[in-house]
């Protein structure tokens, strides 16, 4: 998504003695981000998510003859916003992300500290990580050193423009961020747009008033002994994506979304009005003007039409509305969010009278393959990120972890039938190891906590049986 960025040229971009054309590049690359589809339709993604649709937006009123239109504020107005949207985000977020992190590594001490790292805070980072990629169709994470500790940040994706090196988009050349904060001037509040570039081995600090005012650079890293820069392999913004093509969820339900929003606020509409339930007919009325004739249709319900000499009078016409279409139409709209969205209905009727594990499984098959593929591009970003890790902690504590391995296992929320799952592990307890009988026992968090409490439980059994004199 966005920009590739040919080698050479990113190179003379990146170079310490980059001259104004360079920064005209960057302005136009700026002001073609800030216009671009892909960033509007992730300000959309964010709007969506947050209950501002496209409904609250809606005016009612006729149009004239001249294809001009006139907005009536006595008619009913409703905008009602089911955000189903939402609730499959949180969905498919909880589903890979609520859960902690299981972290494996040969080398116990790596593992040790990159558990201390894993902390709530920082669960609870990943998570909304996990949101954005989800929402955004990517997520990006800034890893840093501050006051010799390791911290990290999110960057909201509709900030952040990257330009690739390659056609496959996994390796960076630069990474632009652009946003706004508010401060005051002269007694007033106003906005101003910063620009922050990210390079291999610093980051260029700009404002941004359609071109570009540099302020200041700064390395990421700056080693005191030696008076030394570090410059990394890769950019210390890591990008976690959902999949290849990088696109919001809302891309796949919008319409649907904004139809299920249209039928229920035109069903309350037509509750509350007269016009829409009993229409008054006027006979022996006539020489009414069209655009007169639509108006009092609208606004008063009234319609007047001719009639011969002496059948003038006041009747009525009823016009039922019938609740059961609106409610299957609903119903449909809302399943095919879920199907759309690769999200699993809470009341599928599989999940009835005890449900077995086939029953879960099938009923989680879409969320569990849509999460199947965000695991392994989170997978392929985290080795990034255990990179970073490993420099961090030889700068910090000169601890050479650099070419350790670490596998992380997503832990998924499913609905699990417990009993079922004990009974086969119980049955395979001669073929497995105890390790793996744990690790995948339902109610085992840490499997070698659970190791420890056995062998003590052991330990004190044979005590028992052999007491001392």
């Amino acid at each position: 998504m966005f920009y590739n960025v040919q080698s050479d040229l990113a190179n003379k971009i990146i170079s310490e003695n980059a001259g104004i054309k360079d920064l005209e590049f960057l302005e136009k690359e700026i002001e073609a981000f800030l216009n671009s589809k892909a960033r509007k339709d992730m300000i959309n993604a964010y709007n969506y998510l947050n209950g501002n649709h496209d409904i609250l937006k809606r005016k009612r009123g006729i149009w004239t003859s001249n294809d001009s239109f006139t907005e009536n504020k006595r008619l009913p107005n409703n905008k009602i916003v089911d955000n189903q949207y939402a609730k499959v985000v949180e969905q498919k977020t909880n589903y890979l992300f609520a859960r902690e992190l299981t972290i494996e590594c040969d080398n116990k001490e790596f593992e040790k500290r990159i558990k201390n790292l894993f902390d709530k805070r920082f669960i609870r980072l990943f998570k909304k990580l996990g949101e954005n990629a989800i929402n955004y169709g990517i997520g990006w994470l800034y890893v840093y050193l501050e006051k010799n500790t390791i911290k990290f940040k999110n960057f909201a994706p509709y900030e952040i423009l990257p330009f690739w090196a390659d056609e496959e988009q996994t390796i960076l050349d630069m990474v632009i961020r652009i946003y706004s904060i508010e401060c005051y001037k002269q007694n007033n509040k106003e906005n101003i747009t910063k620009v922050e570039v990210y390079y291999k081995d610093r980051v260029d600090y700009y404002i941004y008033d359609n071109k570009l005012i540099f302020e200041d650079t700064k390395s990421y890293i700056t080693l005191k002994d030696e008076n030394k820069q570090i410059s990394f392999n890769n950019i210390p913004v890591i990008p976690f994506k959902s999949g290849s093509k990088e696109q919001p969820l809302l891309n796949s339900v919008k319409s649907l979304q904004d139809s299920l929003n249209l039928i229920k606020s035109n069903f309350v509409n037509y509750m509350e009005e007269d016009p829409r339930t009993t229409w008054i007919v006027l006979k022996g009325y006539s020489g009414t003007d069209l655009e007169i004739f639509k108006k009092n249709m609208a606004e008063y319900g009234i319609l007047k039409i001719e009639s011969s000499e002496g059948e003038a009078g006041v009747e009525t016409l009823n016009i039922e509305v019938e609740a059961d279409k609106y409610i299957n139409l609903i119903n449909m709209l809302k399943k095919s969010i879920i199907e759309n969205a690769n999200a699993f209905d809470v009341k599928d009727e599989r999940l009835s009278n005890n449900p077995n594990q086939m029953n879960i499984r099938s009923m989680y098959s879409d969320i569990d393959l849509a999460s199947n593929g965000l695991e392994v591009e989170f997978q392929c970003s985290l080795e990034i990120f255990f990179e970073f890790c490993a420099i961090f902690f030889k700068i910090l504590e000169n601890k050479d972890f650099i070419n350790e391995k670490v596998q992380v296992i997503f832990n998924k929320d499913q609905l699990l039938n417990s009993s079922e799952i004990i009974q086969d592990l119980a049955n395979s307890y001669e073929m497995l190891s105890k390790e793996t009988i744990l690790s995948k026992h339902p109610y085992v968090k840490d499997v070698e906590v659970e190791l420890e409490r056995l062998s003590r439980e052991e330990t004190m059994q044979v005590d028992d049986a052999y007491p001392k004199h």
